[in-house]
């Protein structure tokens, strides 16, 4: 089986929810800590996707099948709300400064996940 491209966002959700506990952050890189095989895995935190290769070789050190890590990925995909929320503020809760009033009148949250 494939396995699909996945950020480093996505790949930590799934640690996780594996029950890995985080560590420290040095650089570009998260590590993390395996308490089930007591193993130190390292997460790079890169803007691109992680090579899939990498994702294998995680999976395994997780003792994880594809199935059970694609069944773990789909629960830890993040959804933005499905409506649009307003936050409407009042002018004299404000600062009298007009600018500060003006872009916090209104915003959506929503078109953020388009």
């Amino acid at each position: 089986m494939k396995l699909p491209i996945v950020k480093p966002k996505q790949l930590i959700r799934v640690l996780e929810k594996k029950g890995c506990i985080f560590k420290r952050q040095t650089g570009g890189h998260r590590i993390f800590y395996y308490p089930g095989k007591q193993r130190i895995i390292t997460i790079p935190i890169h803007p691109r996707d992680l090579k899939r290769g990498l994702v294998r070789s995680i999976i395994r050190e997780l003792d994880l099948s594809i199935e059970e890590f694609l069944k773990l990925l789909k629960k830890s995909i993040f959804r933005p709300f499905p409506f649009r929320i307003s936050l409407s503020l009042q002018a004299d809760s404000m600062s009298s400064h007009p600018e500060s009033r003006r872009h916090l009148q209104s915003w959506p949250l929503s078109s953020m996940y388009k």
